[in-house]
């Protein structure tokens, strides 16, 4: 969105992040400017953060709300890359195997309401979430491994903030590959991927 548009919003643009270190850098950048940006995190965890977003919907209702973090990728993992997520879908490890079953009508597959204008170029990816990090990475057979992300709360604020909000764009950093090694690549990524998320956000909203 051109910086003169965001100038005419009606509606504030809201960050909002598990914990704040993910946007640290980037709210350090937008403190001494004119661009109405707000930073709030929801929680670690796929429980903690939807208890906190039914009242965090009450903060963001008609705001245009960014979404960062980052995200394991099922596919090939080649380096910290920023994509984003079009659907988000409840999808825990006993499914994929076919161990466990969701309930009929229950945990439906959630569209993402994207302001596309910030997702130019980026790659639009479908995000499982669960209450755990997968260490395995079967998946069912209508699964595309190269078209899915791991990030454990997306569903659960999606479900709540997705019909009151005026936009909801996930910027997520892909920090490593699902899988038992995860661990070991996020801490090692980590902090690339916020830097390069705070590259791009500021890019995308201070652009002319």
């Amino acid at each position: 969105m051109p910086n003169d548009a965001i100038g005419h919003l009606e509606t504030q643009i809201a960050v909002v992040a598990a914990v704040d270190f993910e946007y640290r850098l980037l709210h350090t950048r937008f403190q001494n400017t004119k661009i109405p940006v707000t930073f709030t995190t929801f929680g670690i965890g796929a429980l903690e953060s939807a208890a906190n977003a039914k009242q965090l919907a009450q903060t963001l209702t008609g705001k245009h709300v960014i979404y960062i973090g980052t995200c394991g990728t099922f596919g090939r993992f080649s380096g910290v890359e920023l994509v984003s997520a079009e659907e988000a879908r409840w999808s825990c490890i006993g499914e994929r195997m076919g161990k466990a079953y969701k309930i009929k009508n229950t945990m439906n597959p959630l569209p993402i309401p994207l302001n596309p204008t910030w997702v130019e170029g980026l790659k639009r990816k479908t995000c499982l979430c669960a209450a755990s990090i997968s260490l395995d990475t079967r998946l069912s057979p209508d699964q595309e491994a190269e078209n899915l992300i791991e990030n454990v709360e997306l569903y659960g604020i999606a479900s709540y903030i997705s019909d009151s909000v005026a936009s909801l764009t996930p910027l997520l950093a892909v920090t490593n590959a699902v899988g038992p090694d995860a661990h070991a690549q996020w801490l090692k990524n980590h902090q690339a991927a916020a830097a390069l998320t705070a590259d791009y956000v500021t890019k995308i909203l201070t652009r002319d």
